[in-house]
């Protein structure tokens, strides 16, 4: 079981620096208008921006919720018929989908490769036929993205897919389009999440430092997959949920349940279509509107940064399963590493020469044991749900930023399970980073450049 997969998630974006020596179906799910129209920063701080851009998201998540439901049912339907389910398309929506606390236990995933992990991560040409993919495009133009590839097998008639992207995006129309051709109407649904086609984060003066698109992306996944349980309960099922690492005897729980896809000893009563979408993005919005509370701290960490001589690195440490292969880093940040996932840093960490910074994306917990001994000879801040212990908290060269979500990172409520679903901390976690990357970008000599 991988650390990512925590309904305890914090999010610990914690800066360490070395000291120097001195469809409208047919099936389009679509909205009205779009979300964002533009990225560039406007008279307020970046993480403010990317907070106002995230709330957006869940209101037009929101509007949707009614086409989410009725999609939801047919994939319910096919699902208890015995269909497999699948998410693929970009690996940061995929990732977020899969194996994830809070999300579901017989969710599999479309991989490059197949992978020793309980035969949940496949290729395509193993995915078995009348499969329901979620497949989502997170960018109007990915070259990670083998898309034209892979519709030779989105467009198998027997297949159901529901398709995220946004009819802004020339690809996403094209897709949408050649999905309507070959599937029947009722095994093909388009979530517009109406993003404009430039998605990228600038600050005022047009440099460069991020993308919302996953995370606006995320926000309407995880409102579809709560209509998804809805739709299960409503046809007398109740699929299995991932637990967290972090709750108490989760072992237990995981290796009763890993192999199911509904549960045959909980009987949960049905539930009505946009219920617990509407409580995610209910949730969901008090936290993203809570982002805002930590400025001033976000600028205390970018300045740290900032203050890394150009001839040592920064180390960024993503532990996260939406950003793991979104963080890309401005061009501008040449000294800057990006090492990614937790258990990468064990191999990082002896790289690292006084005088280095870190920058840590973590989850629930203060990194105590990771950063133990940066502690004499280092500046360390970082943002996360619990801060250090009292020593720790009482040195000079340690600053805590608080993140606005708390344990369980899944907060959906189903009346007698006793796990919660869907989770917000990709969506936060997100929201956070590229603010304080932004705060980073507007401290440095402005210089627009493409990300990497």
């Amino acid at each position: 079981m991988t650390t990512c997969r925590t309904t305890r998630v914090f999010l610990a974006v914690c800066v360490l620096l070395m000291a120097p020596a001195g469809s409208a179906f047919a099936g389009a799910v679509c909205g009205s208008t779009p979300t964002g129209a533009a990225a560039t920063q406007p008279a307020v701080s970046p993480l403010r921006h990317g907070t106002d851009l995230m709330l957006q998201s869940a209101d037009h998540a929101e509007t949707l919720l009614p086409q989410m439901a009725a999609a939801a049912d047919e994939v319910a339907k096919r699902w208890i018929e015995g269909a497999e389910l699948f998410a693929g398309g970009d690996n940061a929506f995929s990732d977020e989908a899969f194996y994830r606390a809070g999300g579901l236990i017989a969710m599999r995933r479309i991989a490059a490769h197949k992978e020793k992990f309980s035969g949940r991560q496949m290729p395509w040409d193993d995915v078995p036929p009348e499969s329901i993919v979620l497949y989502g495009l997170l960018h109007n133009v990915d070259a990670s993205m083998v898309v034209f590839d892979d519709l030779g097998y989105l467009t198998d008639p027997k297949h159901t897919v529901v398709f995220f992207g946004s009819k802004a995006w020339p690809v996403s129309r094209k897709i949408q389009k050649i999905l309507q051709k070959h599937l029947p109407p009722d095994k093909v649904f388009f979530i517009d999440t109406q993003l404009p086609v430039d998605t990228r984060l600038k600050t005022a003066d047009g440099t460069i430092y991020g993308d919302y698109t996953a995370a606006a992306t995320a926000v309407h996944l995880w409102a579809f997959t709560a209509e998804v349980v809805a739709a299960c309960t409503r046809q007398g099922k109740m699929p299995g949920i991932w637990p967290s690492a972090m709750i108490p005897k989760y072992e237990v729980w995981e290796k009763k349940y890993e192999k199911i896809r509904f549960h045959d000893d909980f009987t949960i009563k049905p539930i009505a279509a946009g219920v617990l979408g509407g409580k995610y993005l209910a949730i969901l919005r008090e936290q993203l509107k809570a982002c805002p509370a930590s400025q001033d701290a976000v600028v205390a960490a970018a300045s740290r940064l900032t203050a890394v001589p150009p001839d040592k690195s920064v180390y960024v440490m993503v532990d996260s399963h939406l950003l793991a292969g979104e963080a890309n880093l401005p061009a501008d940040l040449a000294n800057w590493l990006l090492v990614q996932r937790s258990w990468r840093w064990r191999l990082a960490a002896p790289t690292l020469e006084k005088g280095d910074g870190i920058l840590w994306l973590g989850y629930l917990h203060w990194p105590q044991k990771d950063l133990q001994k940066a502690y004499e000879q280092n500046t360390v801040a970082a943002i996360c749900v619990e801060g250090p212990d009292e020593q720790t908290a009482s040195r000079p060269n340690v600053a805590w930023v608080p993140a606005p979500w708390k344990y369980p990172d899944a907060f959906v409520e189903i009346a007698d399970y006793p796990l919660k679903a869907c989770p917000t901390s990709g969506v936060i976690q997100a929201t956070m980073f590229w603010g304080l990357l932004g705060e980073v970008m507007q401290a440095r000599t402005p210089a627009s450049q493409p990300l990497r």
